[in-house]
C-alpha cells in the first residue's frame, strides 16, 4: 500500500471520528413529553407579577429564587416565579 493510500485511510477515518463526535456533541435533550415547560421572561415581567419595581428585584436577584443569570443579564424561570408567587401570597397572572 502506497503512502498516498494511506494517508486517504486516515483522513476518511478522522472524517468518520470527526462526524460521530459531532454528532454526539450537537444532539439536544428530546423535549418533555409531559408537564410544563419552564420559559425565561425579562424581569419586567416578574416585576407586574409581583409588584415590586425593577430596582428592587435586580438588587435582591441573587436572594430570589426565580431569578436565573443568563450570561450577563438577569432573566425570571416562569415555574419559579409562578412557585414563588403561589407559596408567598401573591396574586396570580392577571387575566386580560
Amino acid at each position: 500500500m502506497s503512502e498516498r493510500e494511506l494517508v486517504a485511510q486516515l483522513h476518511q477515518a478522522i472524517a468518520r471520528a470527526h462526524a460521530t463526535f459531532a454528532d454526539a456533541i450537537l444532539k439536544t435533550a428530546p423535549a418533555p413529553a409531559e408537564g410544563p415547560v419552564d420559559r425565561l421572561l425579562p424581569v419586567s415581567a416578574a416585576s407586574e407579577r409581583l409588584g415590586f419595581s425593577v430596582t428592587y428585584i435586580y438588587r435582591h436577584a441573587t436572594q430570589l429564587p426565580f431569578m436565573r443569570r443568563h450570561g450577563r443579564s438577569w432573566r425570571v424561570s416562569q415555574l419559579a416565579l409562578d412557585e414563588y408567587a403561589r407559596t408567598s401570597g401573591q396574586p396570580g397572572p392577571r387575566a386580560a
